[in-house]
Formats: C-alpha cells, structure tokens, sequence
C-alpha cells in the first residue's frame, strides 16, 4: 500500500472519515501479492497500489503520480543538488524495505542501473519507513521515495528529486468487478473525483 502519512491517500481518507463517520473503515498495509490474493477472495474490497496491476475480473484504475527522490544523510555529496543523476549514485549502497514499495524500488535500479558484470549493491531491511530513514541517517546506505512525504519533517536527511527518464512512479486502486457493495462504490466515486482534481492542476 501506498503511504498516508500525507498526499492523495491522506486527503481521500481523512473527507471520507468526515463525511462518512459511521462507516467503519479498515485499512491493512500488506504486499502487492497479498492484496492481489485478497482482492479476489473477497477479504478486500479495494487495494491502492503502486503501478498498474492487470487482474482478471478486476477493474484497475489510475489515480496519480509521483516524482521519485533520494533519500540521503545531510552530509552526502548529492544533499545539495536539486536533482541527481542516476550516475552519480550507481556505486551506492541501497537500503529498501520488504514490502511493495521496496520490490518496487528494486526493480526500478535494477532496470536503471544494471550494466555487462555489474548489478547495484541492494539490501532489505525488516524496518517500516521511519526506521528505514534512520538507518540513512545513520549511514548504512541510501533509499528511494515518492513524493507523497516530503511535507514531513525528518530532521539530518535531504530528499533529491532525481533527474532520469521514468523518474515516476503511478498508483492505482483495484477492486473485483462482482463485488457489489454499496459503500465501496462511494470510495471508488470519491477517489477518481479526487484523481481527476489532482490531475488537473
């Protein structure tokens, strides 16, 4: 699942809340796989996930897209640039977590960086997000995220927009076509309103 901490998810879910208070509304972090399984089985009735997941009788639509940025210690050599090419960072060692969001950053500095006797240094760490920031700050390496956190504050980093081809990542939501309740209609309507205000400005 895509981060609430701010961005599209925290304003969707926090008008919802408002204008809904008496429908209670779980959310569960959990894997692409995983809410994949759910969805199907009915367990979930809606997944926002990164990417655009195709699932056979699924309706997936796009809602909107974010810049990605690195995420380095105050002291790096990048911290006072603007935007950093993937080049000055390909001898780094990348930190990412084990969830959607790291399999995800994986694959896009596999993609990037990977050359002929060469694969980019990248480790897992069973830490969620803030921990994993620490550790940046810390030292053990760099990481990867989108945009949507940026108006938090994380006191000895710097966040560098990187400045590459497909330096995006989209987010989508999913839900099973046969699924037909009431209250998951609403969210769908609420969300692509908001998605075609966000996309419009």
């Amino acid at each position: 699942m895509v981060p609430l901490t701010s961005g599209f998810l925290s304003e969707l879910f926090s008008d919802y809340r408002r204008d809904f208070p008496a429908i209670d509304l779980k959310v569960e972090e959990a894997s692409s796989t995983f809410d994949a399984s759910a969805i199907l089985s009915g367990r979930l009735d809606i997944a926002f996930m990164l990417g655009r997941p195709e699932i056979v009788g699924c309706t997936t639509k796009l809602l909107w897209s974010e810049d990605i940025y690195l995420v380095v210690p105050e002291g790096h050599l990048t911290a006072g640039l603007e935007a950093v090419a993937l080049e000055l960072i390909r001898q780094e060692n990348f930190i990412l977590t084990f969830d959607a969001v790291g399999a995800e950053a994986e694959a896009f500095l596999v993609r990037k960086l990977s050359a002929p006797g060469f694969r980019p240094s990248i480790t897992f760490q069973g830490v969620g997000r803030e921990n994993l920031f620490s550790m940046v700050r810390l030292g053990f390496g760099i990481t990867l995220m989108t945009a949507s956190p940026l108006e938090m504050s994380y006191p000895g980093l710097r966040f560098v927009r990187l400045a590459t081809e497909e330096c995006s990542v989209c987010s989508s939501m999913i839900w099973r076509d046969a699924n037909t309740n009431p209250v998951l209609k609403v969210l769908i309507d609420m969300s692509l309103k908001y998605a075609n205000r966000a996309n419009s400005r």
